[in-house]
């Protein structure tokens, strides 16, 4: 289990004081593709290496990608980086706009490369129909033809289900699902990524980490709250592992 830190894309040389305080694991998140790109890996890796800082996975960039090559590119990047930090798992949005016949069949044979890496790249589920993977539908068929290489990372926050519904889920498709982004919104979506436990919430987590232990789940949980909850990560952390009577990675 842990929690995401967001890479500083403005100021790079404060990366190491954010982690000064850090226990245990971490997602570090991108959001540009130029940023991502052009910082040097001594810049990423070596701050987490000096704060023994564990990497859970690596959030790669959306913002600026538009293509399957230039994703490629960037997962290029992201598995010189985890390779160096003994870590295995990377984490992507969708992009928006359709892929062609053409790029599908590079998507998979890009599973390739992933494969002999022995790395997982999770889909964060943000279905719509401006993205190309617009249901989690596609999500589960893209999973399924990779032979292992792309998995899911479930943004339970984002998903118009009821909690029953997600418990179900998570029950149908364990297999699929490598990672889970764990935060709480209220039913109207007008406050996203609150604590997982705060009363207001949509869901009842109660319900879906007992769905969790029920479905064997044995991957990466990560606790991704807005900035203003982010003081609750220790605390919910340590609830979280109350409730999980087994060990997550």
């Amino acid at each position: 289990m842990g929690y995401r830190q967001v890479f500083p894309e403005s100021n790079p040389s404060i990366f190491r004081k954010l982690l000064l305080l850090k226990t245990g694991k971490i997602e570090v998140k991108f959001r540009r593709a130029d940023v991502f790109l052009d910082v040097p890996i001594s810049d990423i890796v070596e701050p987490i290496a000096y704060e023994e800082v564990e990497l859970a996975c690596l959030h790669l960039p959306y913002i600026g990608v538009r293509s399957v090559r230039e994703f490629q590119k960037i997962v290029r990047k992201g598995l010189d980086i985890i390779r160096e930090l003994e870590c295995n798992v990377l984490v992507a949005h969708p992009w928006k706009g359709k892929l062609t016949a053409e790029d599908m069949l590079e998507l998979m044979k890009f599973s390739r490369e992933l494969v002999e890496d022995n790395a997982v790249l999770c889909w964060e589920t943000l279905p719509d129909r401006e993205r190309f993977l617009k249901s989690l539908d596609d999500y589960w068929m893209l999973c399924e033809e990779s032979s292992g290489a792309y998995s899911v990372c479930l943004d339970i926050a984002h998903l118009n289900l009821d909690t029953d519904d997600v418990v179900e889920m998570i029950q149908d498709h364990v297999s699929h699902i490598k990672v889970i982004h764990m935060s709480n919104r209220i039913s109207d979506r007008a406050l996203m990524h609150i604590p997982i436990f705060d009363p207001r919430g949509h869901f009842d987590y109660g319900v879906i980490l007992r769905g969790l232990r029920e479905a064997h789940f044995d991957g990466i949980v990560i606790l991704h709250y807005a900035r203003g909850f982010r003081r609750h990560y220790y605390e919910d952390l340590i609830r979280l592992e109350e409730f999980l009577l087994f060990s997550v990675i």
